[in-house]
């Protein structure tokens, strides 16, 4: 480091300042300078002791040599403690033949015979040359503490950071451009929790990268949170507000959404005003806790984030990026990926090893002037082990500087009375719980913490902001207690959460809030730990809900992001069993999600009925043909149209009246839709019981037409319908069937040569009053069988381009077709007709196939020898 004391006599005061405002232009800011009324000794403290203590807190002496300076036994006290304390010593001398013995096995430098600006210049080049350099000289303020507790380390506490040194420097050297005008890149500080990632950004880095001014214009920290996009805005509008330009969160947040090249412009905007007239300046942002895009972000807040970031940072060299990320998170869920790729360099932090757990303990407390008791610092050391390091290492010295006796001492018995370094933060908690017992609260103690906690999957807790607003005020008297105790954090009402170090969202809308000052709390108390690990099912849903709320937000309330089923019953369940701990915006996106979901189940209700409506109308449609004891059989096959989702109008039956005669119909109903369909079950049902009743053949159609007729509900719906009658008591080679045609395609009769019943149509039932329909008498051969079908069989693309399949184009597939078994050809002559029409045919299909049974398979009264297939 770079603390200087500089050692002088009140008669050479005006050089001194002089020398000591070159010193401060070099970048020597450190300067301890006893008539400084920044730097020097409090106005009614004892001088002789401050001296000591001040000269105990620096890295080296600067003494300015006169003939009265060399004289005084105070000047020779100080050169004295400084050499017993092993500091480099630089005298300066400001007349010709002035000299000091204790000096003389040191480099003077002479000031009385070259200009002063050359003298300091020599001087600072000594500095540099003994390992003292100006980067590493920041002013400390006596007044804080040298240890920050379980927070982090900030830019007030860079003169106290030690023990990161190389890292700090690699982490210069990475942003360091090495193209003239390359893309800016993505730096990340990887690392476990507690490892120092966030003091090394903030106390290590930052301070470094400020010097010179005009090279980086610094964003305000971003802790992403639920919405990293607008959390972006407010660093960018607190960026502009620090240099007079206020801009307004929500105006530049809707900017961000127009994409990465408006970032680019808010960034070249920021660095025209810091830069200087060589060189324009380049932006950092800054990304502390990176890991919460994956733990707090929705996918879809991440995802826009990162195309932001990875936009800004490949379309200019102007922007770049750095960030703290705990390791385990680098590598997460293959939906929530895209950290890692965006990122270009990495610096991974290790663990401190003994020795430089050492100089992290002695030298903060040497700057602060604190004198550690033989041996402490090797106990501390000793003492330091596991994940929590430290954050519980830090937690512990801020204890024991609280506990210092007069003059800075501290002993063992501070330590052990606090309980060491793992039991400090164990019994500052387990205090401050029975006093919180003690005044009524003990019971709401612990749950009100683990509010402070959010958990992803199996990993380790990680911090959860809580506004201030959310909280009763039971829990306020709770939080307020914790935060005096430094393990929680709490922005005030006045204050910049952000630099408060709250996360997220609650930063950007500058709400008081409250959370843990390090997750080391919420692993390495006891009572914490347990409630945490009981309820991580709970904790877990509700990261879940935050995050997919956030995202649901992000998409303008975008009803694809909404919850549904087994996930929607789990988080519904949790939330009503918790409702103070649902957020508005968590709320409003469960009550969404529920109504949703109702519509979605009415909907679904709705189908279902309609199904079953279209299945008992299928039986009305197509029944189970009543055939016992008759000496034919039928195959028939269904298969719907696309061009509605219910059932159509198409039907058939096959029945067997007393006498032995076979009736077959088949028809189908204009239009389409439940009520067609349920017009052709009841025309169906209709002619079945006519046929039943002893109707002759030739009154069957006048009489349907008079119910359909009487039932339609439309005056211009119509039936096609073709019917079929075979005397099954005729010898085999003697068999003829009857033959009517109202409007219908004709059967087509399988023999050697397939062809169709000749075509004797009359017009379709119901639209011609007293129609008559003539009968076709046609001989069936010994192995006869006859094809019926509905229209929409032949109303497809044919094997000739823009023409109709047709009845020929069907008997050229029965023709195709003759070696296929009768169980599967009306099937195969559908399935045939869709390849021709280049997939499903527009209207509902129906193929029915009659034929007699083999003389062995003739059916006993109670036997019904039918194949039905729908598809």
């Amino acid at each position: 480091m770079g603390a200087l004391f500089v050692s002088h006599c009140s008669r050479d005061r005006a050089v001194t300042a002089k020398v000591c405002s070159h010193l401060r232009k070099a970048g020597f800011v450190a300067l301890f300078v006893d008539y400084d009324p920044d730097d020097g000794i409090p106005a009614g403290r004892e001088w002789e002791r401050e001296l000591y203590s001040s000269l105990r807190r620096t890295d080296a002496l600067v003494f300015l040599a006169s003939e009265v300076s060399v004289a005084s036994r105070w000047c020779f006290a100080e050169l004295s403690l400084a050499r017993s304390l092993g500091h480099p010593v630089f005298p300066l001398r400001l007349a010709p033949g002035v000299g000091l013995p204790l000096l003389n096995d040191v480099q003077w430098i002479d000031l009385g015979t070259t200009d002063l600006r050359s003298g300091v210049d020599r001087l600072v080049a000594g500095l540099r040359a003994a390992g003292l350099d100006p980067a590493d000289s920041f002013a400390w303020d006596a007044a804080r503490l040298p240890f920050p507790g379980l927070a982090s380390f900030t830019a007030d506490d860079a003169a106290v950071f030690f023990g990161r040194e190389h890292e700090t420097q690699r982490l210069v050297d990475l942003l360091h451009p090495t193209l003239q005008h390359g893309p800016g890149r993505f730096v990340a500080i990887l690392g476990p929790s507690g490892s120092g990632k966030s003091s090394l950004l903030h106390a290590g880095l930052l301070p470094r990268l400020a010097r010179p001014p005009g090279r980086w214009v610094l964003l305000p920290s971003l802790l992403p949170g639920r919405h990293p996009v607008r959390n972006l805005a407010a660093c960018l509008a607190r960026a502009f507000a620090t240099r007079g330009l206020p801009r307004p969160v929500p105006e530049l947040a809707e900017l961000l959404g127009r994409g990465p090249s408006v970032l680019v412009e808010l960034a070249e905007e920021l660095a025209e005003i810091d830069s200087d007239d060589h060189r324009p300046s380049d932006v950092l942002m800054v990304i502390d806790q990176a890991e919460e895009l994956v733990t707090r972000s929705g996918a879809r807040e991440q995802e826009s984030f990162l195309a932001l970031l990875r936009g800004a940072l490949s379309a200019t060299g102007s922007i770049w990026a750095v960030a703290t990320m705990r390791s385990e998170f680098l590598t997460s869920r293959p939906e929530r990926a895209g950290l890692a790729e965006a990122i270009d360099d990495t610096l991974i932090i290790e663990p401190l090893g003994r020795s430089r757990l050492a100089e992290v303990i002695a030298r903060p407390a040497k700057r602060a002037g604190l004198e550690l008791a033989p041996g402490l610092v090797e106990r501390l050391v000793e003492d330091t082990a596991g994940g929590d390091a430290l954050p519980l290492l830090a937690y512990t010295l801020r204890e024991l500087c609280q506990r210092a006796h007069p003059h800075g001492r501290i002993t063992i018995e501070d330590y052990t009375a606090i309980g060491g370094v793992v039991g400090a933060l164990q019994h500052r908690a387990d205090r401050l719980t029975n006093e919180l017992t003690r005044r009524g609260y003990g019971g709401r103690v612990v749950p009100t913490l683990a509010q402070l906690a959010a958990v992803t999957g199996d990993d380790e807790p990680t911090r959860r902001g809580v506004r201030r607003s959310e909280l009763t005020t039971d829990e306020l008297m709770i939080v307020d207690a914790f935060v005096d105790a430094r393990l929680l954090t709490s922005t005030r009402a006045d204050a910049d959460p952000a630099e408060e170090g709250i996360s997220g969202e609650l930063a950007s809308a500058g709400e008081p809030a409250v959370e843990v000052a390090h997750e080391a709390l919420l692993r390495q108390w006891p009572p914490l730990r347990r409630a945490i690990e009981a309820d991580r099912a709970g904790l877990r849903l509700r990261a879940d809900l935050e995050r997919l709320a956030a995202d649901w937000q992000h998409s303008r309330r975008d009803e694809s992001y909404l919850l549904h089923g087994s996930r929607l019953a789990a988080l519904d369940e949790w939330a009503n069993q918790r409702p103070n701990s649902v957020g508005p915006i968590e709320r409003e996106y469960l009550q969404a999600s529920r109504s949703r979901a109702a519509r979605e189940h009415a909907r679904l209700h709705e189908e279902q009925r309609a199904a079953e409506e279209a299945k008992h109308l299928q039986y009305g449609l197509f029944p189970a043909p009543l055939l016992a004891g008759s000496r034919v059989r039928i195959r028939a096959f269904y298969r719907s149209g696309r061009s509605r989702a219910y059932l159509g109008g198409d039907f058939y039956d096959v029945v067997v009246n007393p006498s032995g005669i076979v009736h077959a119909i088949i028809g189908t109903v204009s239009g389409n839709g439940p009520a067609e369909a349920a017009l052709g079950a009841l025309l169906r049902v209709s002619w079945r019981t006519l046929v039943l009743a002893g109707v002759d053949e030739a009154e069957l159609l006048p009489k349907l037409q008079l119910v359909l007729v009487s039932e339609r509900h439309d005056r211009t719906s119509s039936t096609t319908a073709c019917t079929v009658t075979i005397d099954d008591t005729c010898d085999l080679g003697t068999r003829t069937a009857l033959v009517r045609l109202a409007g219908h395609p004709p059967p087509i009769v399988l023999a050697d040569a397939p062809h169709s019943v000749a075509r004797q149509t009359g017009p379709p039932l119901g639209t011609v009053a007293d129609a008559r329909w003539d009968v076709q008498t046609v001989a069936l051969e010994p192995t006869w069988a006859l094809l019926l079908y509905t229209p929409g069989l032949i109303g497809g693309q044919g094997p000739v381009a823009d023409t109709r399949l047709g009845t020929e184009g069907l008997i050229e597939l029965v023709e195709d077709e003759r070696r296929t078994d009768l169980d599967r050809l009306p099937q195969r002559l559908v399935e045939r007709a869709h390849q021709l029409n280049g997939g499903p045919l527009v209207e509902d299909v129906v193929a029915l196939l009659i034929s007699p049974c083999p003389p062995s398979t003739e059916t006993a009264p109670d036997q019904h020898p039918t194949t039905s297939q729908l598809a």
